[in-house]
């Protein structure tokens, strides 16, 4: 039975009705027996392909994979870095926000605040003095542009000095005292004023800062011998002026200067030198009203208080003698033994009698109990009786005088002085 069917299946295969199980060599002439081992080896090369082909499709998975996931990670590197850079960027956009925003973004002229390129923001921006332009762009006029402008008298660029004449507020010192109320440090030396009147030319002056309460400001310089201020001078009552380069105190010259003509006070001081230690003493008075010397010389009218005529100063007598002693005299140098009539004032003149005695600003004595007969004068324009007659005529100065120092009958002691005025 068995052979038959091993017969049957040749017969079958001769007849192509069976295909070959042999896939590798053409094998067609193989005979039936071997059949069985080439399909064996067949198939153990097909499992050794398959293998192989396993691996190798295996091996190439892997490459692919490889590949695949070095690019991922590149992909990935690059995108980590993008986004590193994306997270700088923005770290830069919040750092140029964070900077924007201090400087008050946004930036809008008119707001009231200083933003961005604007130099000034004052919310109003109208371009008035001391605001700002409306553009934002620049200041308006101001107070230290070095331009003079609205309410000011004067500009130097903010200088804080205060000798030039123009205080760093951009107002002009009208005297000494207005320069001492702006600095009260400041000290004895020149400075620039320019008082009502004279806005455009201001001048050089000298003040004193620091005696009798500071603030004065030099008038007339007297010289120690041959000075010309007589009372009868005429430059008690004129715009002249003498030697105004030299402001000096203790220069030898006389002195007027344009501070006697313009500049009006509240106060009047005078000083006397001490010829034994070469020191000034002073005395000072308040003036009725403020006026300038000038005015205040050629206002009062010459004469005697029972003429009700000029100006005087309410004094205990002992202050009244200081216009001795602060200039080295005493009473016993006068010309008579007794004193029963001391006044000081402002032209102070024996109108009652021919004796020639006055003064422009100083101290007066008699040993009458009134100014008739008057005797001796001490201060500024001081003269004693010349004559018992009335031999000079209006307007001339007695023979026995001084323009500074103790006229004491025929005895003429003469030193240097000063007027001033606060």
């Amino acid at each position: 039975m068995q052979r038959a069917v091993l017969q049957s299946s040749v017969s079958l295969v001769l007849l192509g009705l069976l295909p070959l199980a042999c896939g590798g060599d053409d094998g067609g002439n193989e005979e039936v027996g071997e059949t069985s081992t080439a399909t064996d080896t067949t198939s153990d090369s097909s499992s050794t392909d398959a293998e192989e082909s396993s691996s190798t499709d295996a091996s190439s998975t892997d490459a692919t994979d490889t590949t695949d996931a070095t690019d991922t990670t590149e992909s990935t590197t690059e995108s980590t870095t993008d986004a590193t850079d994306t997270t700088e960027s923005t770290t830069d956009a919040t750092d140029t926000t964070t900077d924007t925003s201090e400087t008050g973004e946004p930036d809008v002229c008119g707001d009231g605040m200083i933003t961005g390129s604007e130099v000034c923001d004052d919310g109003i921006n109208d371009g008035s003095y001391g605001g700002c332009n409306p553009d934002c762009a620049g200041l308006a006029a101001y107070c230290g542009d070095a331009m003079v402008n609205g309410p000011e008298t004067c500009d130097d660029g903010a200088n804080p000095a205060v000798d030039d004449g123009c205080f760093d507020d951009c107002t002009v010192p009208a005297s000494c005292l207005d320069i001492l109320e702006h600095d009260p440090m400041v000290g004895d030396g020149e400075y620039a004023i320019a008082p009502e009147g004279a806005m455009d030319a201001p001048f050089a002056v000298w003040c004193d800062m620091t005696s009798d309460g500071g603030g004065w400001t030099l008038a007339m310089r007297f010289a120690p011998a041959m000075s010309q201020f007589d009372f009868y001078s005429m430059h008690w009552t004129n715009q002249s002026l003498v030697n105004e380069g030299v402001l000096d105190p203790t220069d030898a010259s006389d002195g007027k200067f344009a501070v006697y003509d313009v500049i009006p006070g509240a106060a009047i001081r005078g000083c006397l030198r001490n010829p034994m230690d070469q020191s000034y003493g002073c005395k000072a008075y308040d003036l009725p009203a403020t006026t300038t010397l000038l005015d205040l010389f050629t206002s009062v009218q010459v004469g005697s208080d029972i003429a009700m005529k000029g100006l005087y100063f309410n004094e205990t007598q002992p202050e009244m003698l200081e216009w001795l002693t602060i200039q080295g005299r005493t009473l016993a140098q006068a010309s008579i033994p007794n004193v029963a009539y001391v006044r000081v004032g402002i032209n102070l003149d024996d109108d009652q009698t021919c004796y020639d005695a006055r003064v422009r600003f100083g101290l007066v004595l008699n040993n009458e109990a009134n100014i008739s007969t008057l005797n001796d004068a001490a201060g500024f324009g001081a003269q004693s009786y010349f004559t018992a007659g009335c031999d000079l005529g209006p307007g001339v100065d007695s023979g026995w005088r001084t323009p500074a120092g103790f006229a004491a009958g025929p005895n003429i002691y003469s030193t240097a002085g000063h007027i001033w005025i606060r």
